[in-house]
């Protein structure tokens, strides 16, 4: 991680989590439309028999906006008893200082939090940091943002 401003890729991050969610196994992951991990537990203390879900969004790699869609897919799995307790995992403040301008950070899950009035839900937030920095930037995700090939201007129309 490059110690600059704006200057690291988040994509490599989320992969890492998703790869750890993956390899610790029992985690199923919902690609589109819903909560990104959910893993269930069976509880037992002589016969009774309780089974709890916990439900985890990822948000370190999109924008800071996505939190809502985020908030929203919890509450809807809370209400559909599809989860018992969600968790949204996202950069603490100085990380996100250090990845892509968009990327959301702990203050802002906290505020979108509060602006959705979701403090009563249980929600909770699993801010992550760093180890250090490094001599290279974490790469950042090829789009076609600034090749002049997205948002319906064609390459040879910018030059």
């Amino acid at each position: 991680m490059l110690q600059e401003r704006n200057a690291n890729g988040a994509a490599d991050i989320r992969e890492r989590i998703d790869s750890s969610f993956d390899q610790a196994g029992g985690w199923t992951k919902t690609q589109v439309g819903g909560v990104d991990w959910v893993k269930e537990i069976t509880l037992r203390a002589g016969n009774q028999v309780a089974i709890a879900a916990l439900g985890v969004e990822v948000q370190v790699s999109g924008r800071s906006t996505m939190l809502y869609r985020d908030v929203s897919h919890l509450r809807e799995s809370l209400r559909d008893a599809k989860i018992d307790a969600g968790v949204i995992v996202v950069p603490d403040d100085d990380l996100a200082y250090y990845l892509t301008d968009r990327t959301p950070s702990l203050r802002e899950a906290i505020e979108t939090i509060t602006d959705v009035k979701a403090t009563d839900v249980p929600i909770r937030l699993l801010p992550i940091g760093m180890d250090g920095f490094g001599d290279r930037a974490l790469p950042k995700k090829k789009t076609n943002r600034g090749t002049g090939t997205g948002r319906g201007i064609s390459k040879k129309a910018a030059d």
